[in-house]
């Protein structure tokens, strides 16, 4: 657009994006199973907050990625005077900059999935923060182009991963039931601090100089990432301990042919609302005409799908069913039945949906899966199976 048309029109075209998004997001409707448990916006800001502060590590993870921020705010201004004045690049210098940072970004995306499950969280968070945190003090003393290249695209590659192993690592120590609101906690603190480093920057550069900029805020960004990787002592081995007691049920999921391909937090969120039903023969797990509440993988056994009693194929290990029902909102078409001793694992139908928003690959694999449909529960019935029999017990 810019190569094409004024500015004005990239930069319009550019809010409109903003306003559709607007748009498409004021069309959402509250989630009415929460809808009992609705507080105000304040009272949701406190219980961040408490949750954010009663969490160990929660704090120290926040200001390491907001120290991280802070140092990209405060370059947006940097480097634009840097690239004029100490690269001679003129003004077209910081979008050079910018496309080196753009590469590091996706330097970081090969390698933020294995990092994000690392046994040495704690260590990739302070690494990552500290390289971004880093490139203010190489700034301050490189003029060579490409060195600079380097160090951007180093920078912006620890910036992105600090972000990304941060808010994993946040995800899994954070009670379920209180994350979405301390990852709002947690994208406040790092958009205020982003634009922190934007104000006080310009006021240092004129005040002092670009040099001395770079090297005050680099060195205190530096020292406040440091001193939070302390707090973050014991933080591999919680993270540890929970990756041992899901690895059971992650197993299970990552053998199924519908989550090839799905982000390892998402699996383990996933076994995190899950549970192993060892079931005896004879048991109908769901019914054909009942409300669907669950989504089910076979561990062990093997299971028979039959319609209007008729039998339309056996499921074993590795199979899955279930998820129609949840995903389409009508009635089982199909009864599902244990034929020797077989061990399920049973998913909450509303953790599936939900790792369909962080996921969405996975539901065109979904579709592919099954085609007996069903209904969401309503509130408060969520039997094990829907057999009366094995639910008694």
């Amino acid at each position: 657009m810019l190569a094409v048309a004024p500015a004005w029109v990239a930069f319009l075209a550019n809010g409109a994006t903003f306003a559709v998004s607007a748009v498409l997001i004021s069309t959402m409707r509250p989630d009415p199973a929460s809808a009992g448990g609705r507080t105000s916006r304040a009272g949701q800001l406190g219980e961040g907050l408490r949750t954010v502060r009663t969490t160990g590590h929660a704090l120290w993870l926040i200001v390491i990625v907001a120290m991280a921020e802070f140092t990209y705010g405060a370059q947006t201004v940097q480097l634009v005077v840097y690239a004029k004045q100490s690269l001679g690049l003129g003004s077209g210098g910081y979008g050079v900059l910018l496309a080196a940072a753009g590469a590091g970004g996706l330097v970081s995306a090969l390698v933020n999935g294995r990092l994000s499950t690392s046994r040495r969280v704690s260590l990739i968070v302070v690494v990552a923060g500290a390289l971004a945190c880093a490139t203010q003090l190489a700034y301050a003393g490189v003029q060579v182009l490409t060195i600079a290249l380097a160090v951007t695209v180093i920078g912006n590659a620890g910036l992105v991963s600090c972000e990304v192993v941060g808010e994993t690592a946040l995800a899994r120590i954070v009670p379920r039931d209180a994350l979405g609101r301390a990852i709002g906690i947690f994208d406040a603190v790092s958009v205020a601090a982003m634009v922190a480093g934007a104000v006080l920057a310009p006021v240092l550069v004129a005040s002092t100089s670009l040099r001395a900029s770079l090297l005050i805020l680099g060195g205190v960004a530096l020292a406040i990432t440091f001193g939070c990787g302390f707090g973050l002592r014991g933080l591999d081995a919680v993270n540890a301990r929970r990756a041992d007691a899901l690895a059971s049920r992650v197993q299970v999921l990552q053998g199924l042919p519908v989550t090839v391909g799905v982000p390892q937090i998402v699996l383990e969120q996933l076994a995190a609302d899950a549970q192993f039903c060892p079931l005896p023969p004879g048991i109908d797990v769901v019914v054909q005409g009942a409300p669907a509440h669950a989504f089910y993988a076979v561990a062990e056994g093997r299971v028979v799908v039959h319609r209007d009693g008729k039998a339309v194929v056996h499921l074993g290990p590795g199979d899955s069913f279930g998820e129609r029902g949840l995903l389409d909102h009508a009635p089982r078409n199909a009864t599902v039945t244990t034929e020797i001793d077989t061990t399920l694992l049973r998913v909450e139908g509303r953790a599936l949906l939900d790792a369909l928003e962080a996921t969405p690959s996975l539901r065109p694999a979904l579709d592919l899966s099954s085609t007996a449909p069903g209904v969401q529960v309503p509130p408060g019935e969520t039997p094990m199976v829907d057999d009366p029999r094995w639910v008694e017990t």
